[in-house]
């Protein structure tokens, strides 16, 4: 039996989560996590176990298999041990691959995001956490209200995670003016916030480059995050040399 096994059926949320700790245990590299602790200067590095992304994956399909049943206790143990700080690194990486996986309506999946966004501490746990999902997309409306609403908070994570969220699912036609919009109001000086919204809105340029470029003009971005955006659009390799040099101008 390998390391990536499914632990024991029918443990409860907290055998379960012990018995995933001892198998994360297992996984651990120590020069993983001496890699892993040079990109996450924000968090301390007797708090990361040094797992592999691929592992973690692996882990989250096996659990979503062998453990429906017990995931909304397991999630629930870790939200009431993260705000102890006793949660690794890889813990909170887990959680928020399973929360993008598992089964849910959609008003459960917004309350276990509720229970997860606040112990985000990290841009790698955010990221892994966000992207392209098909459940956004059955009800988008909902999820555009309810991802809005992290872009109002005062936490640079929880901000980040909403414009992340919506990078990974609103740049489109129907969207594309009310994300301009709502990006163009974050005003937060954190470094993570102003690297998603810089990341997002470069996105923006190669999707929609005539909007995107009516917001850098008019003035309204702060001015970091207008920088950073004009420094990731010229390091795309979608943008033609002839624009990134255009795009020169804008800097403030």
């Amino acid at each position: 039996m390998t390391n990536l096994d499914a632990v024991e059926r029918n443990s409860g949320g907290q055998a379960l989560k012990d018995e995933v700790l001892q198998k994360l245990e297992a996984l651990a590299e120590e020069s993983y996590k001496k890699f892993s602790s040079g990109l996450i200067p924000t968090i301390s590095t007797d708090r990361i176990l040094g797992v592999r992304i691929p592992d973690l994956r692996k882990m989250a399909t096996l659990m979503l298999r062998d453990h429906p049943l017990e995931l909304a206790e397991y999630f629930q143990i870790l939200s009431e041990a993260s705000q102890s700080n006793g949660c690794y690194q890889e813990e909170k990486l887990l959680w928020g691959i399973l929360l993008s996986k598992v089964r849910l309506d959609d008003i459960d999946r917004m309350a276990s995001y509720d229970n997860f966004v606040p112990a985000i501490d990290n841009w790698a746990v955010c990221d892994i956490a966000c992207g392209s999902f098909p459940w956004v997309q059955k009800n988008p409306d909902l999820w555009l209200e309810f991802f809005q609403r992290y872009l109002q908070c005062q936490n640079e994570f929880e901000i980040r995670f909403g414009v992340v969220m919506i990078l990974g699912n609103f740049i489109k036609d129907d969207t594309i003016d009310w994300v301009l919009d709502q990006l163009s109001k974050v005003n937060h000086p954190a470094y993570y916030v102003t690297m998603a919204l810089g990341w997002t809105l470069a996105e923006c340029y190669v999707r929609f480059p005539e909007k995107t470029e009516m917001l850098l003009a008019n003035g309204s971005l702060p001015t970091p995050v207008q920088n950073k955006t004009i420094q990731k659009i010229r390091e795309s390799n979608c943008v033609s040399r002839e624009n990134k040099e255009h795009m020169k101008g804008y800097k403030r």
